[in-house]
């Protein structure tokens, strides 16, 4: 019997979808090749995402929105900024504020019809709604890094809108967070508090192993507390040798604590001045193959049959 009280490793890997598939398709092989278990993507990638990550073996955590498409980036700016009159800047520098899409009834009805649109959508490759796709969905997040960079905060936003969709996510399809800019604003109590979401996701760019031994003890006890789980969703480092330090340092970090990590990101044309990096990025992807091998090694407080079964 497989031990499924053990971390497991994985990649953000957001904009896959876009490559040209002979580009697809040796990420999926060099993937498969180190035992993904988890692929994290954005709405975008779902069809070809899934398909692919089936083949491999490995699940999908899928974010259905980006809180930085609400005006953050004028120019992926989407249908929310122009009906809710959300300000719009340029780079993201210095970020807006959104306040307006989470402060408004009709911007959560609109936001919650279009998820229960996307989770009732029937999946043509295997013929079975998204929000019970558990062969190759771990789980969905409604939103990437929700309400971040924004000096106001509706605490009861990430939790109304998990509740009203939490009956349309079943069939072993989880619930989670999708972090925040730091690890502090990850570990809001308010979502540990929310009976409707499973996993709590960490995000942090520190290159600071005793910081985030502190985070992951905290998240571990609150996770123990409020009957949830916790993993580390993004992390990482600028160029090949910084990405390297992030995987040394925090990964090991993780591996100390039992939890599960995603490293930001791995895709094939990467550019490592955004966090990128692949196989030619030596430093990095050695570090990377070392992390991974532990990671399986690593005995976690939580149980993860999702994954090992």
């Amino acid at each position: 019997m497989i031990d499924a009280r053990r971390a497991w490793f994985g990649a953000n890997s957001f904009f896959a979808w876009a490559l040209p598939q002979d580009d697809q398709i040796t990420l999926i092989n060099i993937l498969h090749e180190k035992s993904v278990r988890v692929i994290r993507i954005f709405l975008a990638t779902i069809d070809d995402g899934q398909a692919g990550s089936r083949a491999i073996a490995a699940k999908t955590v899928t974010s259905l929105h980006d809180r930085y498409s609400l005006g953050c980036y004028a120019y992926k700016a989407d249908s929310y900024v122009s009906k809710y009159g959300i300000p719009t800047v340029s780079g993201c520098s210095p970020p807006n504020d959104a306040s307006k899409f989470y402060s408004n009834e009709q911007a959560k009805t609109d936001f919650t019809n279009r998820l229960r649109y996307l989770l009732d959508h029937v999946n043509p490759h295997f013929g079975q709604r998204w929000g019970s796709l558990s062969r190759v969905i771990f789980s969905f997040q409604i939103e990437n890094e929700s309400q971040g960079h924004m000096s106001t905060f509706n605490v009861r936003w990430m939790c109304d809108i998990n509740i009203r969709i939490r009956s349309l996510v079943n069939n072993g399809v989880l619930l989670s967070t999708s972090g925040d800019v730091d690890y502090g604003l990850s570990l809001r109590l308010e979502n540990f508090q929310c009976s409707a979401i499973d996993l709590i996701s960490l995000h942090d760019y520190t290159m600071d192993g005793d910081y985030s031994r502190r985070k992951f003890q905290e998240a571990i006890r609150l996770a123990q507390q409020y009957a949830k789980r916790v993993y580390v969703e993004e992390f990482g480092g600028r160029g090949d040798t910084q990405m390297a330090q992030a995987l040394n340092i925090i990964r090991a970090t993780a591996h100390q604590q039992g939890l599960p990590w995603l490293v930001w990101q791995i895709v094939s044309n990467a550019r490592s001045e955004d966090y990128e990096f692949f196989t030619n990025d030596r430093t990095a992807w050695t570090a990377f193959e070392h992390q991974a091998y532990w990671a399986q090694m690593s005995p976690s407080s939580f149980q993860w049959s999702e994954i090992w079964n």
